[in-house]
């Protein structure tokens, strides 16, 4: 995290392609290291189901790394970005909140977002941010033991949703439900069962 940040500095990361998953807090600039190689694999393979067995359905969009914006955010001019966004690595928009996705950005919350979480990341202090954008649910998914851990938004704040007997963890907003077996992530649609995919790197 970086409150001054030399003009320089930003334009060699931006010349290099690094400030691609950089993401700014209330004008805080967080700049985020690229991603170890099993999370791009593991989102091509939630990337080709979502697209598959939920966007061909006409059930939402699905958008990879892309920035979410608070609503009414001013301009960084050195940046040229928004003040305060944050870039998910999956975030999903059923068919109402289409309208949110503006000149390449999100405005206002996602219905859900997922996150591949690494060890010293800051993927859960992002979950005040998610929760003052009306997020509904939030998806962690751990790149080391690919547990799934997802949470819903409640009056009281975030609420773990628990495993059913036989393993599985439901998502209500992507009707899908995640459980992972040794090294192997699946994922399949709760309402359609056959629709089912492994995610493997």
């Amino acid at each position: 995290m970086m409150l001054e940040v030399p003009l320089a500095l930003l334009e060699e990361r931006r010349r290099l392609g690094l400030d691609r998953w950089d993401e700014m807090w209330k004008g805080e600039l967080h700049m985020v290291p690229p991603p170890h190689g099993d999370h791009g694999r593991l989102l091509v393979g939630l990337a080709a189901f979502f697209r598959l067995h939920w966007e061909a359905l006409g059930l939402g969009r699905t958008y990879l790394e892309t920035g979410v914006k608070r609503p009414g955010t001013g301009e960084d001019p050195a940046l040229s970005r928004p003040t305060d966004y944050r870039v998910p690595d999956l975030s999903f928009l059923l068919p109402e909140r289409y309208g949110r996705f503006v000149d390449g950005w999100i405005v206002g919350g996602p219905d859900a977002v997922l996150e591949v979480v690494s060890p010293g990341d800051e993927s859960r202090e992002k979950l005040p941010f998610y929760a003052d954008l009306d997020v509904r649910e939030v998806i962690f998914l751990d790149r080391l033991t690919r547990t799934v851990e997802v949470l819903r938004a409640s009056q009281a704040g975030w609420a773990q949703v628990t495993a059913g007997a036989d393993g599985w963890v439901r998502s209500d907003v992507l009707r899908t439900e995640w459980r992972t077996e040794g090294a192997t992530l699946r994922v399949r649609r709760w309402d359609e069962p056959a629709r089912e995919m492994p995610i493997e790197v």
